[in-house]
């Protein structure tokens, strides 16, 4: 038989081809240790990939005129929004608190903003049925609650990222402002969730 030899799983399609080279030089330099601070470095480089190729999901449009169509709209921007769904949990792990910060709160946004495609999105053409219409605006409005609890949880976890350090926020202009986004969004999703905070 032929020698095994090993390979690296190839790498999505991506137009951020930019930001892929930078954050992947990033990333190596947090193994190789060879900046000042590695992780800060990475997790931005790797936040400005997630910003892009979540500009990429935003392109996307749900309508079509079958239902076949429309489902095949959908299944591409779910691949987008798990490639950038994956960046932005990337930038969480690098515990840069800002980025950390900021990771979570745009992860919000990004499922936040799945819930608003469904919710906006139009039957089929084909589908003329008043009831038959009724019925799929309601299946897509059950989906777009799942977003919108994935968008609380991570807004949630911005928050909960910034109590676990709050005088190092307190002197970051940045980190405040992905907070004060955070909990915005957060109290529109879930009020309960922000009763009490200044």
């Amino acid at each position: 038989p032929p020698p095994y030899t090993p390979a690296n799983s190839p790498e999505a399609a991506t137009t951020c081809v930019a930001e892929t080279a930078i954050a992947k030089a990033a990333r190596e330099g947090v193994l190789a240790g060879d900046v000042t601070d590695p992780r800060v470095v990475a997790a931005k480089a790797v936040f400005a990939l997630a910003e892009c190729e979540r500009q990429r999901f935003d392109s996307f449009v749900l309508n079509a005129e079958t239902g076949d169509d429309f489902m095949k709209n959908v299944d591409l921007a779910k691949a987008q929004f798990e490639t950038a769904r994956n960046l932005y949990q990337e930038t969480t792990t690098y515990r840069s608190l800002r980025w950390t910060i900021a990771g979570h709160a745009r992860l919000g946004d990004l499922h936040a903003a799945f819930s608003g495609k469904l919710r906006g999105s139009d039957p089929p053409a084909e589908m003329r049925e008043p009831m038959d219409r009724a019925a799929f605006l309601g299946e897509l409005d059950d989906v777009a609650r799942t977003f919108d609890a994935g968008a609380a949880k991570a807004y949630a976890s911005a928050v909960a990222s910034s109590d676990a350090e709050p005088g190092t926020v307190a002197q970051d202009t940045e980190a405040r402002a992905w907070i004060l986004a955070a909990c915005g969004s957060l109290a529109r999703i879930d009020p309960a969730a922000t009763a009490g905070r200044p």
